[in-house]
């Protein structure tokens, strides 16, 4: 049995299922932003709550839901990881965006914008490593956008920056302030996460037919 298939043979009932499929009778639960994605790791037996793991540690794979449209087109940029601060990463080899995403396992959520969420259908998985030409775009959008993190220049964190890779704020914590102090100057800023550009996961999709 290969790896891909090891891993999903769990979720695999699912896969051309509607997303509230995925949810156990039992459960009591709240429609929230990121709540199919919770479903995912639960059946695939995530076992990883540590931030700066990947949730299949075992196989070194994080795992992701991808909201795509039924022509197979991303309809958000991905989350990847939250950015502590004060940054402290030096290495892009070292970082905590590198250990996230050397191996992803994609697993497509598609319908429409408009298609309600528990009615959105599960997509057969991608098991992904970014390429060499990758891994180099997305070191150098790293590179430069941590170069004003470590400076606590914050403003210049617009949506123009980064190829592949965008920073913006996190939104389930879009009302919690951290508070720092840069150069001497007291701070506060919403916390802030690292993102893929639709252009990447778009590329993905293309590369892999996962319908």
């Amino acid at each position: 049995m290969n790896v891909i298939t090891d891993i999903i043979t769990p979720l695999h009932r699912f896969i051309g299922k509607p997303v509230r499929d995925l949810i156990p009778q039992h459960d009591k639960f709240r429609l929230h932003k990121g709540f199919t994605g919770r479903l995912v790791e639960n059946i695939l037996g995530a076992s990883s709550s540590n931030q700066a793991l990947p949730d299949l540690p075992e196989w070194g794979i994080e795992i992701k839901t991808l909201p795509v449209s039924v022509k197979g087109l991303p309809l958000e940029n991905t989350f990847i990881n939250k950015i502590s601060l004060p940054f402290k990463e030096t290495l892009f080899e070292e970082s905590m965006l590198w250990l996230k995403i050397k191996k992803i396992l994609w697993v497509p959520v598609i319908g429409s914008r408009q298609t309600p969420m528990l009615e959105k259908i599960i997509g057969y998985p991608i098991l992904w490593e970014p390429d060499t030409a990758t891994v180099a775009f997305l070191k150098r959008d790293w590179q430069e956008i941590t170069t004003y993190i470590r400076l606590g220049d914050f403003n210049q964190l617009n949506s123009q920056l980064g190829e592949l890779l965008h920073v913006r704020p996190k939104a389930a914590d879009a009302s919690k302030k951290i508070y720092l102090k840069i150069n001497g100057y007291d701070q506060s800023i919403l916390p802030i996460g690292f993102y893929f550009r639709k252009a990447l996961t778009q590329t993905i999709i293309e590369s892999n037919y996962a319908f």
